[in-house]
């Protein structure tokens, strides 16, 4: 389903796989201007194609001025093995959207915010697998990039697996709360050249077990 300008939406209790691209968009980011939707990505089965390396998937992703509630759904398989790019299970490249009670699982991003602002992030389940970067991620699409995240909110998520629990670079002024973090092989948190962020009652464990990591790790300049 790719629905573009003007719609208010609701896409509920659909099973989607064999897609190309994505399985679920509102709002296409290679074309600025596509905007005015809004609506509800409920209840959904959205299962991507796995590792493969000819195009690099999303389950859902939201962009340009374009916004949803995205809740209740189970959203699996997303990996991309080519160079530059990274599969989502859910990306939101636009401001206002919630994100809530979904099953995130086996992605190679499970959640990305880039460039996004006064989105929440709360109550999913995010699990990894040995393809899995980072459970959510808070970032900017390059480091000169005008539009940092700022202003988002990840809390009460149970994160697991995977090579970074949370990850955000480039990016200030999110809060990150109350998030169950383990497994990871990587770092439960780890900040790349940010400022001014909230990070409260996070609980971090079973980190590295094998490797050189942290519970929390603040790099850059």
């Amino acid at each position: 389903i790719d629905v573009l300008q003007n719609a208010v939406m609701t896409v509920d209790k659909n099973t989607f796989s064999g897609y190309n691209k994505n399985g679920i968009s509102f709002g296409v980011n290679s074309l600025p201007g596509f905007g005015g939707v809004r609506g509800t990505i409920s209840n959904n089965i959205i299962t991507g194609a796995g590792p493969i390396s000819t195009v690099a998937q999303n389950g859902i992703q939201v962009c340009e001025t374009n916004t949803a509630t995205i809740t209740n759904n189970d959203i699996s398989s997303h990996t991309y093995t080519g160079l530059y790019w990274w599969s989502t299970g859910i990306l939101l490249y636009s401001d206002n959207n919630s994100v809530s009670y979904n099953t995130v699982d086996a992605n190679q991003a499970r959640i990305d915010i880039t460039a996004g602002n006064h989105n929440t992030v709360e109550d999913n389940t995010i699990t990894g697998d040995s393809h899995s970067q980072a459970g959510v991620m808070v970032t900017t699409p390059n480091v000169a990039s005008p539009l940092p995240a700022t202003l988002n909110t990840i809390q009460n998520n149970i994160i697991s697996g995977g090579y970074i629990g949370i990850w955000s670079s480039y990016c200030n002024t999110n809060t990150y709360h109350h998030n169950t973090i383990s497994g990871c092989t990587g770092n439960g948190i780890y900040f790349w050249d940010t400022d001014n962020n909230t990070v409260d009652q996070n609980t971090i464990s079973d980190i590295a077990l094998n490797n050189y990591g942290w519970g929390i790790a603040l790099d850059g300049g």
